[in-house]
């Protein structure tokens, strides 16, 4: 999603924020990457998370089933390789988050983060604000991004 070099990733603390159920972290951490997780919803069971997970990817997968025809269909060519990966990406997730929920999974609001001033090279954040521009106030996008910053 970033085309990031992983050579450019090295030796540097890396936040994925709000990470989600992403696989982000237990993928670069698998190769001894330093990068740390938080999400809002980091302090919950991982069965409790799994299950959350298994839910949100029914109902994306029957939104997509109602407008289907306007998908690009590049990266994923049909629907069901889209919900196969999405499942393996929040299985790895739930995997690596029992592990390491409280190390490198950390709870926290975006808009206020629980780590010092510059304690991380690079701050990562996918598409959440702009998923939720019309569900979100303003000040909340701006706080959001004074905080990443």
């Amino acid at each position: 999603m970033f085309d990031l070099d992983v050579n450019y990733l090295k030796g540097k603390k890396i936040l994925d924020c709000p990470a989600g159920a992403s696989s982000f972290t237990a993928e670069l951490s698998k190769y001894g990457y330093n990068v740390v997780a938080t999400n809002i919803f980091y302090d919950n069971d991982p069965d409790i998370l799994k299950k959350k997970c298994k839910v949100e990817l029914s109902k994306v997968m029957q939104a997509l089933s109602k407008v289907e025809d306007m998908y690009i269909w590049k990266y994923f060519r049909a629907p069901a390789q889209l919900k196969e990966c999405r499942m393996t990406t929040y299985l790895k997730f739930i995997k690596h988050y029992r592990r390491e929920k409280g190390n490198r999974y950390i709870k926290s609001e975006l808009t206020k983060f629980p780590f010092t001033d510059n304690e991380f090279s690079l701050i990562l954040s996918s598409h959440f604000l702009f998923l939720y521009d019309d569900r979100l106030s303003y000040d909340f996008h701006k706080d959001s991004i004074q905080e990443m910053l």
